[in-house]
Parts: C-alpha cells; sequence; structure tokens
C-alpha cells in the first residue's frame, strides 16, 4: 500500500471515529447496540388495553429514556413546568402499550393501576438486536364499581384546556380514579392552575371516567383552605377574602358544594371549620390526605362537627403535585401521585 493511499485510510478512519463520538454518531452507536422492548398491558377481565403507570428502572435507578408512547401532560407545584411525561418517581403513564430502545442489560418493570388492581413486578433480560416482548394482564382483587362505589380524587392541581382533557383522563383512568376534580388554586394576590369551565361546561367523560372543575380559594394561613366542588361558575371575592360564609353560600346557589382541605389541620384549618361549621355552610371536609403529616387520616375535626349533629361529608385527595406519603422527604416510590388519597 502506498503511503498516500494508508494516508486516506487513516483520515477515513479518523473520520469514523469522530462521527461516533459526535452526540449523533454515539446514538446511532448505541441504537445498533440496543435491544428492544414492546410491551402490552390489558384488563383482565375484558380483555382490552387499558390506561397504566409505568416504572422502568436498571440496578435500582430509573431509566431516562421515555418512550414515545408517554402521555405528557405539564403540571408542576405552583403551576411551574415542574413536570410533563415523567411523574415525580420517574414513572409514566401509557394507554396499554409502549416501546423502548435500551442499552442490552437486566431492568426492572413495575405497572401498577391504583389500589383495587394488584401491583406487578417483571425483571426483563434486554438482549443486543433482539425484541423483548411482554404481555400482561392487570387484576383486579376487588370491583368497586361493581358494588356501585366510584374513586374520586377531589384535589388535583393541573390547568386544563380542551387539548389536555383526554390526556389527562389518561392519567387518572391509570390510577383508577372514576372522578378526578381538577381544582384552580388561588391566594389574595393571584390564582393558578386555570380552567377553561365550571360546571356542566367544564365537564369531560369518557364511560365512567370523569374530569370535572372546583377550586382551592379562599387560601389564608389564619382560617385554613376552601375547596369548592361542582360549582357553575368559580367563586372569588378578592377585596373580602377572608369572608369565607360568602364563598359558601355562592357555591351552593351555584350549585355546588364547600368545604375545608387538608383535614382542617393545616393553616388553621379549625377554625375556618368552627365559624362556618357550626352554622351549617360546610358540605365537605378532606379527611384523607397526606400533606398534614405522615398519617392520613385525621378525624378529630370532623368527629367534633358529627357529635353536634352536624352533618359533613367525608372525601379525600391527593392534592397532587403537592403531597405524597413522605411529604417531600422519602423515597421517590412515595412521591406527590394522583389517587394516593381517594374517597367513594
Amino acid at each position: 500500500m502506498s503511503v498516500s493511499n494508508a494516508s486516506c485510510w487513516f483520515r477515513l478512519l479518523v473520520l469514523v471515529l469522530l462521527a461516533c463520538m459526535l452526540p449523533g454518531g454515539v446514538g446511532l452507536a448505541q441504537e445498533l447496540a440496543a435491544g428492544q422492548l414492546v410491551v402490552q398491558v390489558t384488563d383482565a377481565a375484558t380483555g382490552l388495553e387499558t390506561p397504566v403507570r409505568v416504572r422502568l428502572t436498571r440496578n435500582g435507578f430509573a431509566v431516562k429514556s421515555l418512550p414515545k408512547e408517554a402521555v405528557a401532560v405539564m403540571y408542576g407545584v405552583w403551576d411551574h413546568a415542574d413536570g410533563y411525561g415523567y411523574q415525580p418517581d420517574s414513572s409514566f403513564y401509557v394507554n396499554g402499550r409502549f416501546s423502548l430502545n435500551l442499552a442490552p442489560g437486566t431492568y426492572r418493570l413495575s405497572l401498577s393501576k391504583g389500589p383495587e388492581y394488584l401491583d406487578q413486578q417483571h425483571e426483563l433480560q434486554i438482549r443486543t438486536g433482539q425484541v423483548y416482548t411482554g404481555n400482561y394482564k392487570l387484576t383486579r382483587w376487588v370491583n368497586m364499581p361493581q358494588k356501585r362505589w366510584y374513586s374520586a380524587d377531589d384535589h388535583i392541581h393541573i390547568r386544563r384546556s380542551p387539548r389536555e382533557d383526554s390526556l389527562l383522563l389518561t392519567w387518572t383512568q391509570a390510577e383508577d380514579i372514576h372522578v378526578g376534580v381538577m381544582l384552580r388554586m388561588g391566594d389574595f394576590w393571584e390564582t393558578y392552575y386555570q380552567q377553561y369551565a365550571w360546571g356542566e361546561k367544564g365537564v369531560y367523560q369518557k364511560g365512567n371516567y370523569l374530569l370535572t372543575t372546583g377550586q382551592e380559594d379562599p387560601r389564608t394561613p389564619e382560617l385554613g383552605h376552601v375547596v369548592g366542588i361542582g360549582a357553575s361558575a368559580s367563586v372569588r371575592y378578592k377585596n373580602e377574602y377572608y369572608l369565607y360564609d360568602k364563598v359558601f353560600d355562592r357555591l351552593r346557589e351555584l350549585g355546588g358544594l364547600g368545604g375545608y382541605a387538608h383535614q382542617a389541620e393545616t393553616f388553621h384549618g379549625y377554625r375556618g371549620l368552627v365559624l362556618d361549621g357550626l352554622r351549617g355552610k360546610v358540605d365537605v371536609l378532606e379527611l384523607l390526605q397526606f400533606c398534614a403529616s405522615d398519617n392520613p387520616l385525621i378525624v378529630e375535626h370532623y368527629y367534633h362537627l358529627l357529635d353536634l349533629g352536624i352533618p359533613v361529608t367525608a372525601v379525600g385527595g391527593s392534592d397532587f403535585p403537592w403531597c405524597g406519603k413522605d411529604h417531600d422527604k422519602g423515597r421517590p416510590e412515595r412521591s406527590a401521585r394522583i389517587g394516593n388519597a381517594r374517597f367513594y
């Protein structure tokens, strides 16, 4: 081989190596060395594909590649864009199936669909150039709708337009929440998590799953946080912000229900509960939630009202994306999650 030919071959080899070192080249090299995971998840009772929560890990760490089938919606505390396709614990939602190219190795696939279904854990072995196909059936241990009880989460904070309706319904279906209440949140100065409609116009329904609109407003550190559900319009008296009784009266006039969030425990909610509950203005009290403490069920203030002969309906909600089982501490599996507290 002549010196000139050797030089040409050397230059070609350098170019190939550089191409592999560039981001596109690295992706190409990884893709050539990858295997593929193809997953289908069905409901064992119906045989149909079903929305599901998925978490994929390797060596205990979440896989950072998100499948194109992952259902993404903007969410975050204070209405910031903290997340899209991933949930706080690196899970994601799919509508029954997904595929993903993965480097060879051993993976753990976690599937769940709320507490009425049995969680599943699967160990997968991905090999170079091969397709791993997993067909999984989710099985119920109890069927509450058959008993005419339907799950609800009264406290979800995600801004919503008509475009997000079908996406968000997939999220709530993946947690087996039949009624998801999207709450616009307010304070002295502003409102967050805007909703496009109220009352019947704000209901989006497919089968026996639906989304509806509500409010968490007013919210003060002296009297607690109000939750309003189902009214045909929002209620907000910015210049009379401490007059919670006016809000409760107006919610009822508009066909809605009003009450106190966070078990009336945090933000001195028991003060407002006493003032308004004794006058019969409170319809609901959020008893189940992972916000006030690691104990999700706080009933002291609820029983005080019942002992006085004042009827109040108990509800529960996640306060997503704010509150998880460890409330900002501990393992990611115990972080904020739609439906981690619910009622029927």
